[in-house]
């Protein structure tokens, strides 16, 4: 996972950003994961709606860069590479719509996060087609990961809420997972 923040210019008529330039992140992009595929949006017009555990495995695996354009949001990224060292870690951001700061999931990880406000909207470059087989969904309370997420009282789907844990899922990750 990595944190960064895009070139930003501001004056009295508001402010540009550079969302992606394939140059600038050369150095920390898999050199096979460098072609965005997909450029997707989610609109969340709830404060405290939650998203994830979400992650693309085997030959779906992805990198994910994450922004939010408006509103706020606590990003979260969790290895869930079953021989990492670092397995079940999780690393958080916050992201704001006013800076211009965001967040690298490598493959292997999976991604949640929660809108701190209403109106958020994430923005996040791909690099693998969606394929609905290579899914996996982890349970976003999973006290093995132990995620702080600040708004309790979360609003999530059937999907996230009826999701298998981490520990649960690993057997089935060490059979689909080929990560690098």
């Amino acid at each position: 996972m990595w944190k960064g923040k895009s070139n930003s210019v501001s004056d009295h008529r508001g402010h540009f950003n550079r969302l992606f330039c394939s140059r600038e992140l050369k150095e920390i992009l898999p050199a096979d994961h460098r072609e965005i595929v997909n450029i997707n949006s989610s609109f969340n017009l709830l404060e405290g709606t939650l998203r994830g555990i979400h992650l693309q495995t085997g030959n779906a695996a992805e990198t994910k860069i994450v922004f939010c354009s408006s509103g706020s949001i606590i990003d979260v990224a969790v290895d869930l590479r079953p021989d990492s060292p670092t397995f079940l870690q999780h690393e958080s951001s916050l992201l704001e719509g006013e800076s211009s700061s965001f967040m690298v999931i490598p493959p292997g990880c999976g991604h949640a996060f929660q809108s701190l406000e209403p109106n958020s909207l994430v923005i996040y470059f791909v690099t693998r087609f969606y394929s609905p087989t290579s899914e996996l969904s982890i349970y976003p309370f999973d006290k093995s990961i132990n995620i702080s997420w600040p708004i309790t009282d979360a609003i999530i789907s059937r999907k996230d809420s009826s999701a298998p844990c981490a520990l649960s899922a690993k057997i089935w990750l060490s059979k689909h997972s080929t990560y690098d």
